[in-house]
């Protein structure tokens, strides 16, 4: 919807917006650049649907981060400590690393949960850096079994 808007402004010929649309204090007097009812109708119809789409992710956003609060608070916890991880990567490491967890319970009763952390910490670095380097997609099989 936000490139609908930017593409029928562009096809008009107006000037850029001039600001980010995707933040709603920025959307106000957008539909009336355009002189045709119809566009101004259709570019404030996506606007609208934009609103909406804002008010239900950030209510999802906050349902979601409830529930991890709940079901492991001092993870999410230790994840968003981490410069750089925000509340979605942080939610999306607790909830993708299900085989992550079955590695770290393995190096837990192996090495101890200190030195377990550790080299869970190391081999995911190594395993970000060898993606990067080599640009290949991430092989769990790969990463379990090494």
């Amino acid at each position: 919807m936000l490139i609908h808007v930017q593409n029928t402004n562009s096809q008009y010929n107006l000037p850029e917006i001039g600001k980010k649309i995707a933040y709603r204090a920025n959307r106000s007097g957008v539909a009336e650049r355009f002189s045709d009812p119809a566009v101004q109708t259709s570019i404030a119809a996506d606007l609208s649907l934009i609103d909406f789409y804002d008010t239900l992710l950030n209510q999802l956003e906050l349902f979601i981060t409830s529930q991890a609060k709940q079901q492991d608070h001092h993870s999410f916890y230790l994840l968003r400590s981490v410069p750089g991880i925000g509340k979605i990567l942080a939610l999306t490491i607790l909830y993708e690393i299900h085989e992550g967890q079955k590695l770290l319970a393995r190096l837990e009763r192996k090495h101890g949960k200190a030195k377990a952390l550790t080299l869970l910490a190391h081999k995911l670095a190594r395993a970000v850096y060898f993606i990067l380097r080599r640009e290949k997609t991430f092989d769990l099989t790969q990463f379990l079994a090494a």
